[in-house]
């Protein structure tokens, strides 16, 4: 089990990282190796997903505490989250500026996953549901 800020990592992401098809190091960072398609039945706007190691889990609240606070604070929406409910497990690559997170809020034990949605047209930023929990989103992903 691990736990970040308290928070249970889901056991399916754990295995994803044993079974080597989630980046185990920050040197392991890149891209999933999913299909477009499969992103895109996600977040249709995207066609990749950059999963951060388990060693760069965060609470939002964590982040919003150090150097990422300008991000989060400017762009991240969160009157739409409880930071401390939330971690970051990864984005859709360099310059997507949408980062993906783990929504504790509703289940402690199972929670689901939002991707940050630029809507564009100068509407404001929103946290989109990408999958009702981790397992949901790992199948989608064929991980």
């Amino acid at each position: 089990m691990m736990l970040v800020d308290g928070l249970p990592i889901p056991e399916r992401l754990l295995a994803a990282v044993d079974a080597g098809k989630w980046p185990r190091d920050p040197q392991g960072i890149t891209k999933l190796n999913v299909s477009a398609e499969r992103v895109r039945q996600l977040a249709a706007e995207e066609s990749a997903i950059y999963p951060y190691p388990p060693s760069l889990f965060r609470t939002v609240a964590r982040i919003v505490s150090g150097p990422g606070e300008y991000f989060y604070t400017k762009f991240g929406a969160l009157d739409q989250i409880v930071p401390e409910l939330t971690v970051q497990i990864g984005d859709f690559g360099i310059g997507a500026d949408s980062t993906i997170l783990l929504d504790y809020r509703l289940h402690r034990l199972d929670p689901r996953v939002l991707r940050l949605w630029w809507p564009g047209d100068r509407k404001p930023n929103q946290w989109v549901v990408m999958a009702k929990d981790f397992a949901a989103f790992a199948d989608g992903l064929d991980l």
